[in-house]
């Protein structure tokens, strides 16, 4: 029933057109999946910001955005290259900021609880993280399925403002990736050319079948070839 749920999220986040879209399904997934609320985050390409902050909780949101601001993202993103390294998910309880540290006493009020954070690979690197707060689930299935979801959730968040009036509102990284996969590339070779990870590649795939109400990868390419998106290489 978990992964059912968690499956039909994952459609749905495809269809998330805007940034309140995604903080929406947040809101609705910490209801269903029983997790008191969530972050989505993403950080600039050079590491050194957070990009987008995306949280049920709008205390904690400006709280992670001053921290980040006054004391920088290093010792976040240590964390989360841990985190990635391990390719599990991982628990940090709300105590992670020793106690003499500035926001230490705010932080802890922001968070409430421990938060279950799931890292997600971009370019041999953390590209984003989505973490759920309250109970984590003790579910193996559910974990790996909430891992899906995360890689879901940061490429949807990552293109969500690049959409261009595509047919289906497909993004600018959905086009590529039809595009590549239409001349004949495999996901494997499509990460190594745009810089992402497979299992980044094999998402905006699958987000583009939703879209274009494909059965799977090889409809969804003869469906955009025949409405004139993309030509693929002769």
């Amino acid at each position: 029933m978990v992964v059912g749920l968690i499956r039909n999220f994952r459609k749905q986040v495809a269809r998330a057109a805007t940034a309140a879209d995604l903080e929406l399904l947040l809101r609705q997934m910490a209801v269903h999946l029983e997790f008191k609320d969530a972050v989505l985050f993403e950080l600039t390409q050079d590491h050194l910001r957070l990009k987008t902050v995306i949280d049920t909780n709008s205390r904690r949101k400006s709280l992670l955005n001053q921290i980040a601001e006054d004391e920088g993202i290093g010792p976040l993103l240590s964390r989360l290259r841990a985190i990635t390294a391990t390719g599990s998910p991982a628990l940090i309880p709300s105590s992670a900021l020793p106690p003499e540290h500035p926001y230490a006493q705010l932080w802890k009020q922001g968070l409430v609880e421990n938060a279950l954070v799931f890292g997600v690979e971009e370019n041999n690197d953390v590209g984003a993280a989505f973490a759920i707060f309250g109970h984590p689930p003790e579910s193996r299935i559910k974990l790996i399925a909430l891992h899906h979801l995360a890689y879901d959730l940061a490429a949807q968040l990552r293109d969500i403002e690049d959409v261009q009036g595509h047919p289906k509102h497909l993004t600018a990284r959905e086009l590529e990736v039809l595009r590549l996969s239409a001349n004949g590339k495999t996901s494997k070779q499509i990460a190594l050319e745009l810089g992402i990870s497979p299992r980044t590649v094999n998402v905006h795939v699958d987000h583009a079948i939703a879209k274009l109400g494909a059965h799977n990868r090889i409809s969804a390419i003869a469906k955009f070839v025949q409405s004139g998106g993309i030509s693929p290489q002769k």
